[in-house]
């Protein structure tokens, strides 16, 4: 079985909105690193001018590597998200900056790192660790 869950971060908490202030303020202007710089991968977090403070990572996913395969469709609302997959495993976890963790609330807990269109990282289950490797 495989389990995913993310963990919470700074602007992914309760109550924050994910919204930036220049959002906020009615402007559309896509965040910026504080040299004025695009920011490079955190610009992909970058959606309709509004900072969520994590990567993007909505869509199908192919989980493989030593933890098991399957394919996984993620859904993500703001820095949460939830994953169905194809073994009828689901799990639910969060993002911050590029860092997913998710969980099926059991034996199953992974952690990785988002880059572009793959995700490394690695799994606890039931109690032996794993190595994740997914792409989208």
């Amino acid at each position: 079985m495989l389990v995913i869950a993310l963990a919470l971060g700074a602007g992914c908490g309760p109550g924050d909105s994910g919204v930036d202030a220049s959002t906020a303020a009615g402007t559309d202007a896509i965040p910026s690193g504080d040299d004025g710089s695009t920011g490079g991968e955190a610009d992909a977090a970058a959606t309709d001018g509004r900072n969520l403070g994590c990567v993007l990572v909505p869509g199908s996913w192919q989980i493989m590597g030593a933890c098991g395969a399957t394919i996984c469709m993620i859904q993500q609302t703001g820095c949460a998200i939830t994953l169905s997959c194809t073994d009828g495993a689901s799990y639910s976890g969060s993002l911050s900056g590029d860092t997913i963790s998710y969980d099926d609330g059991g034996s199953t807990a992974c952690t990785g790192r988002v880059t572009g269109d793959t995700i490394r990282g690695t799994c606890t289950i039931d109690g032996s660790d794993c190595d994740l490797v997914a792409t989208r």
